[in-house]
């Protein structure tokens, strides 16, 4: 499946796991809702997104502080980011 011009994924309130070794890319992607999903770290797949305007990832049982390469990700299109719902304890 060749998914290369996806635009919007939205999986939320599915119990889905997201392995940190997958190195899935999706250069077109602008809105990703995670939202209630069981997820407890961020995913990974967000190294490698660029346009991003829409994360939600609210919600889910992510622990302890936002990763490094999280505050670091260059996403200058970013308008929304909702992590409520969490446990997180900063940067």
């Amino acid at each position: 499946m060749n998914l290369t011009n996806l635009y919007r994924l939205d999986l939320s309130s599915n119990n889905i796991t997201v392995d940190a070794g997958t190195s899935i890319t999706f250069p077109c992607l602008a809105i990703l809702d995670l939202s209630s999903c069981e997820l407890k770290n961020f995913p990974c797949l967000l190294t490698n997104v660029k346009n991003l305007s829409c994360l939600d990832i609210s919600n889910n049982k992510i622990r302890g502080q936002i990763p490094k390469w999280f505050s670091n990700m260059r996403c200058d299109a970013l308008r929304f980011l909702n992590l409520s719902y969490n446990s997180l304890k900063g940067i």
